[in-house]
């Protein structure tokens, strides 16, 4: 039994108690071990920062319930979308994210795009039909032998992201790792 109790509180304090997904603690531990295999990958990784558009609408007409069913809903999406072995998070409040190794830069943006469209599934959820609940997606591709570091990595997902936010919701954007001899 003290096995058992020791082994939930592991996966108790790995993940979100919300959704199930894994926590930003456990997301970023498991992150930085795949990071330092990198060279491992078949072709490359996606870092996908998935924000929800339109969440604080839910929460302030509707109630934290509603969000929270909100949130629960996001997680089921995140997880019809993406392999067994992806990585699958929620960072904090209404920010999730998503590890996909062995993937193309071309796939990557195509993975986003089906999890831009995928929020169709969320529009029973939302606050009204003015402020539909959707997600902005930014995809950081990095190459087996990229030399930037991880919070290279992390920083471009999360720029690509808000520049989306900015754009108008609802899309995707990707970046690129620089190549050597690039200029900033």
């Amino acid at each position: 039994r003290q096995l058992a109790r020791q082994e939930e509180l592991e996966a108790l304090s790995s993940t979100d108690p919300l959704t199930g997904l894994y926590n930003r603690r456990s997301f970023l531990t498991e992150l930085e071990r795949r990071y330092s295999r990198r060279e491992g990958w078949r072709g490359g990784a996606a870092l996908f920062y998935i924000d929800l558009d339109n969440f604080k609408a839910v929460n302030d007409r509707h109630g934290h319930q509603r969000g929270d069913r909100t949130l629960v809903a996001v997680a089921r999406i995140l997880r019809e979308q993406t392999r067994s072995r992806d990585l699958v998070a929620r960072l904090g409040g209404d920010e999730f994210a998503v590890l996909v190794e062995d993937i193309g830069p071309k796939a990557a943006q195509s993975k986003g795009r089906d999890i831009v469209a995928a929020a169709v599934d969320l529009e029973d959820l939302s606050a009204d039909t003015d402020t539909p609940l959707g997600f902005s997606v930014g995809v950081a591709y990095c190459r087996p032998n990229d030399a930037a570091g991880i919070a290279e990595w992390m920083e471009r997902a999360d720029q690509a992201m808000y520049r989306v936010k900015r754009d108008g919701k609802g899309d995707v954007a990707v970046a690129m790792p620089e190549r050597k001899g690039d200029k900033r």
